[in-house]
């Protein structure tokens, strides 16, 4: 069985991506993700949002897990990588080398990679690589792909160590790094790296991958959008409204939803790496998969951190629904300074987004009863932290402020 997660990071929605999809008869979905790269990748591998992982503060714009995670074990435990099974190998290469890769980070660690370590810890069936650089002929950019694809599924070792099973995740980062001047090399041709040649050649990469290959599913996505168009007010398309192709080949379903969550993720692959339903034993279904029937009445929670705001925490929370094919409403709260228990200058707004349009309209009456409504939503939920304190909040700080008993030494 192999299990495909790619990351085309920060290439926005775009026609040429979604024409290579359908050519490949793979569905182009409305993929609802957070406006950068960790926290939406937390909220796939823990498939919650990063106030439910993390408690008051969410997570910021990076390091997170490093610097603020205390008990890592127990976070590590929710987290997808955690739960796939020994007989399986988990794959990640970034290309090229992303932020922070081969550096000290900030923990001291030679080896340090943002996936995983932005968002978990390390297990002992993860493989890294090398990155064969951009400037040769036979480039990972090139190559890796069809590397990964002609892995062995029968468990026997070849030029690669081998399980039966893969988790394969790839980032490619050349749309987040494209800069005139720069140039590529590209199935033999040198190409200067501009965002638009840059889409040409993810195009491409879609278009020579082998979407039949049997017991696999593919999720290829992008994390955000244009990082000029994000703020702290979450606005669309770019700060939460991307994109993925799903094709599924383990259950042969063809009904992957036209909205999917980034939460999604792990519940979807956690359905395909323990379905036993073909076995002795009786699985039941996670909830929230990417394939069934699409909830039209389901809120989607997304949290944002900008690092002019505060590097370490998260500032604004959104609540998005889908009103129809084309539109969908949003609730957006920024609260800069509730990680620190204050709630002044907090901003607040609802939209009503056209994606086809591409334009954001104010609400009607009756659209805005719908914005209280995700609002409410928040405040019930542990989003609450951004608007007030919650309860027992000022219990802990009591316990917390107590003077501890000292220790008296008896002698005699």
């Amino acid at each position: 069985m192999k299990i495909y997660c790619i990351l085309l990071d920060t290439v926005p929605r775009h026609g040429k991506i979604r024409d290579a999809f359908n050519s490949k008869g793979v569905q182009f979905s409305d993929h609802i993700t957070c406006s950068s790269t960790v926290p939406t990748l937390i909220t796939m591998f823990g498939g919650k949002t990063p106030t439910e992982m993390f408690g008051i503060g969410g997570v910021g714009h990076s390091h997170s897990y490093g610097r603020l995670v205390a008990d890592k074990k127990k976070w590590d435990e929710g987290m997808l990588f955690h739960m796939i099974p020994n007989d399986w190998t988990i794959h990640i290469h970034s290309m090229p080398l992303t932020r922070g890769d081969g550096g000290f980070g900030d923990f001291g660690d030679t080896s340090f990679k943002l996936l995983p370590d932005d968002i978990c810890g390390r297990t002992n069936n993860m493989k890294f690589y090398d990155y064969s650089g951009s400037e040769r002929i036979d480039n990972d950019e090139t190559t890796f792909i069809k590397k990964m694809q002609d892995l062995p599924t029968d468990g026997v070792a070849r030029d690669i160590p081998s399980t039966p099973n893969h988790f394969i995740v790839l980032k490619f980062n050349h749309y987040h790094d494209s800069a005139r001047g720069h140039h590529i090399n590209y199935c033999g041709e040198r190409i200067e790296a501009t965002s638009e040649n840059i889409i040409d050649m993810y195009a491409d990469m879609i278009k020579k991958m082998d979407f039949e290959q049997p017991d696999s599913l593919f999720w290829v996505f992008a994390d955000h959008g244009e990082p000029h168009n994000i703020n702290i007010m979450m606005p669309p398309p770019d700060s939460w409204l991307a994109w993925c192709g799903v094709k599924d080949n383990i259950s042969d379903r063809k009904d992957v939803k036209k909205i999917i969550g980034c939460d999604d993720f792990k519940n979807t692959v956690l359905n395909r790496v323990y379905d036993t339903s073909k076995g002795d034993e009786e699985y039941i279904p996670l909830p929230n998969d990417a394939l069934g029937e699409l909830d039209m009445d389901r809120i989607y929670v997304r949290e944002d951190g900008r690092s002019a705001v505060n590097p370490n925490y998260a500032s604004t929370v959104s609540a998005v629904k889908a009103l129809d094919e084309d539109r969908y409403i949003q609730y957006i709260n920024h609260s800069p300074n509730a990680h620190k228990r204050q709630f002044h200058n907090q901003e607040e707004r609802v939209i009503i987004y056209n994606k086809t349009t591409n334009t954001i309209d104010i609400p009607n009456v009756m659209e805005s009863d719908i914005g209280e409504k995700l609002k409410q939503h928040l405040l019930d939920g542990p989003w609450e932290w951004y608007f007030r304190r919650v309860d027992g909040e000022d219990e802990e700080e009591k316990k917390r402020a107590e003077p501890k008993p000292v220790k008296r030494r008896v002698i005699g």
